[in-house]
């Protein structure tokens, strides 16, 4: 089974390989999903951790999805579950009004492990 930190690294992975491959800058990456370019940076050195927030924006402006993450080898055991968000695993249903958003659910569920 995939963890959070897996599957954190991953994203950070993809989204260095899209910059270095000129598919945008940090500086235009940043803007678009709402944080500064210094605070990207340092994300993706690891230097500052990868907040649900980020993950978030960054899975949607790359319209991809936590499968998309997945090596071959975890894919055989991805369950429906795996197309949502980060905060839609991570996070318990609460009421049926409230969709969570999706890295707050894997934060939770981590937690109480």
């Amino acid at each position: 089974m995939v963890n959070f930190d897996v599957i954190k690294k991953r994203l950070i992975r993809f989204v260095s390989l899209r910059i270095q491959n000129g598919d945008c800058t940090q500086r235009q990456l940043a803007k678009l999903v709402g944080v500064s370019q210094p605070q990207l940076h340092n994300v993706l050195k690891g230097a500052r951790e990868l907040k649900r927030e980020l993950a978030d924006a960054l899975l949607a402006h790359f319209e991809i999805s936590l499968i998309d993450l997945l090596e071959p080898t975890d894919r055989s055991s991805a369950t429906p579950q795996s197309r949502m968000g980060l905060s839609e695993i991570l996070t318990p249903k609460r009421t049926a009004a409230r969709a969570p958003s999706s890295f707050d659910s894997l934060t939770d569920e981590r937690r109480a492990s």
